[in-house]
């Protein structure tokens, strides 16, 4: 094994290592309840089990993993055990593309800083298991889009992986275009011709099992899809946007739900049991100002509205397919009719969700601080940064970074923004491989500083 090579596995190894610890010492190991995971483990029975909130696929996961409930301690350990596993594949596919050992040893140091790895490994939650199939999908996709030949094996392991990754959590479902993309993207950073025909053959392989499922409850339930949550999860993006201005622009069957709605949003700001829009520099009410300015205020009240208001809605005699399916197409008519105020809610919470991702994120925020500290030492010894040179076939390696969190950014964030807003652990998902081109800089110039002077370019 060449000594850089053993050094980069050593400096992984011993990062894992201390990862390992302090989830030890702060109980990482231990199985935590979130609100939703009852949701999670409701056990209808056929086909109830494509007409409730939540799909069964990560309660059957978590059977297999607890050894049919045998184990329940296992739970943790198996889902960061299954994330560190997709990470070293996502390595492993990198390299093979022909990614430097110091961009592949930046991302591994993201992804075993990542707060979804410190924060939810132990979450009994299908966020993490869902992060790691869409790690390893992202690795295989990048790889297959590289590869000479289509391999049968990893065609399957990614059917497998990114199907895997949106059923347990239905946000993931853009990796299916967002994921190829990247890989044609990264192509052509390498100098080489994007490959469309193959990236449309792995976007039909991401595509199966969404195919596959939502066929399969459409004949059971009458609904396409893989689980009859979004048009409930959109209701409060378009409840938040209502206003009375926008009652006369609704057509008529969307009336009466949303004069039921901005009646009881209303009384809930009145009574101050829900944050209302707050007045902008000129004391006015504007949501636009609120959405950009203080995007925050929604995003606080956002749940509240959901499951205060939105829900009450909800007929004694009526399914949780109908009653999804009737938000979806209110939801629609609310937002078609006020398109300006949806186009400023997507812009505030990407706001948020850039923000957010940069300054909440333990691996960037390190990295940046290692940058900022490893930066002067070279100007302090006169150390110039090389010029990369680039070859045929061969990626830039901190453009190839760029497009990898990129890609996954857009894979697991653009239904959050469109949709509903940006939750913290959302955000954490998303921000995942984030950090990875700035610790890769970290890596470029600590070697600068470790080399021996005669290596060293050195000015005046």
């Amino acid at each position: 094994m060449p000594r850089r090579a053993s050094t980069q596995y050593g400096i992984l190894a011993g990062l894992l290592l201390l990862i390992l610890t302090v989830l030890v010492l702060i109980g990482g190991f231990t199985p935590v309840m979130t609100p939703d995971s009852a949701g999670y483990m409701v056990e209808p029975g056929w086909p109830d089990m494509f007409a409730v909130e939540r799909p069964p696929f990560y309660r059957w996961l978590v059977v297999v993993l607890t050894l049919d409930g045998r184990a329940p301690g296992l739970l943790a350990v198996a889902q960061i055990a299954l994330y560190v596993a997709a990470a070293g594949w996502l390595m492993r596919c990198l390299h093979a593309t022909g990614l430097p050992g110091d961009a592949v040893l930046a991302v591994g140091i993201t992804l075993l800083l990542a707060n979804a790895l410190l924060l939810m490994g132990n979450w009994v939650h299908p966020e993490v298991p869902a992060i790691a199939l869409a790690l390893a999908a992202l690795g295989t996709t990048v790889r297959l889009v590289h590869s000479p030949h289509l391999s049968w094996p990893l065609l399957l392991l990614l059917v497998g992986s990114g199907g895997g990754a949106y059923l347990l959590r239905p946000s993931f479902l853009p990796i299916i275009i967002a994921f190829p993309v990247c890989g044609m993207l990264w192509r052509l950073a390498s100098w080489q011709r994007a490959r469309t025909g193959r990236a449309a053959v792995l976007m039909l392989a991401l595509a199966l099992p969404f195919l596959l499922v939502a066929s399969l409850r459409l004949a059971v339930v009458r609904d396409f899809n893989i689980v009859s949550f979004g048009g409930f999860q959109m209701s409060g993006l378009a409840a938040l946007t209502l206003s009375a201005e926008t009652l006369p622009r609704l057509p008529q069957d969307a009336r009466p739900l949303a004069e039921a709605v901005l009646a009881a949003r209303s009384a809930g700001e009145a009574n101050g049991s829900m944050i209302g829009v707050p007045r902008n520099s000129f004391g006015i009410r504007s949501f636009h100002s609120a959405a950009l300015g203080y995007f925050d205020v929604l995003a606080r009240t956002h749940d509240e509205v959901l499951y205060g208001i939105v829900i009450q809605q909800r007929q004694p005699d009526e399914s949780w397919v109908a009653f999804n399916r009737r938000l979806q197409r209110w939801s629609i008519a609310v937002l078609t009719a006020t398109p300006e105020r949806h186009v400023t809610w997507m812009i505030g919470a990407t706001t948020r969700l850039i923000g957010r991702a940069m300054m909440t994120n333990l691996p960037f925020g390190l990295g940046v601080l290692a940058l900022v500290l490893v930066v002067p030492l070279l100007w302090l010894r006169r150390i110039d940064v090389p010029r990369v040179e680039r070859t045929q076939g061969k990626p830039d390696p901190f453009t190839a970074l760029v497009l990898l969190g990129g890609g996954w950014m857009l894979g697991s964030g653009v239904l959050m923004v469109v949709v509903t807003f940006p939750a913290w652990r959302y955000i954490d998902s998303c921000a995942i491989l984030l950090a990875a081109p700035v610790w890769l800089l970290v890596i470029q110039r600590i070697r600068l500083l470790l080399a021996p002077a005669p290596q060293l370019a050195r000015t005046g």
